[in-house]
């Protein structure tokens, strides 16, 4: 399984975040959850911006219903979430 989460830090900056892992027989997750930073835009120069990741602790997931779960973030809070579909 493959969650990536997008947020945004204190200073309102974009952050994104991934963890990959697999689902349990009790519908739960488990991985470690990397901040993604750095790479290239659409419009900018290759190798401009060197792309990196940072562990950054445990991401829990309980899945409720299939498109919904709660989620315990490294820091300790759980917030709910929802599968956007595309």
């Amino acid at each position: 399984m493959h969650v990536t989460l997008f947020g945004y830090d204190a200073a309102g900056n974009a952050q994104w975040y991934a963890a990959q892992g697999n689902l349990g027989a009790d519908q739960s997750f488990t991985g470690q959850l990397y901040l993604y930073s750095g790479g290239s835009s659409w419009t900018q120069a290759t190798g401009s911006n060197a792309p990196s990741s940072t562990a950054v602790g445990t991401l829990r997931l309980n899945f409720t219903a299939t498109d919904q779960a709660n989620a315990q973030l490294p820091d300790g809070r759980t917030v709910g979430i929802t599968r956007w579909r595309f």
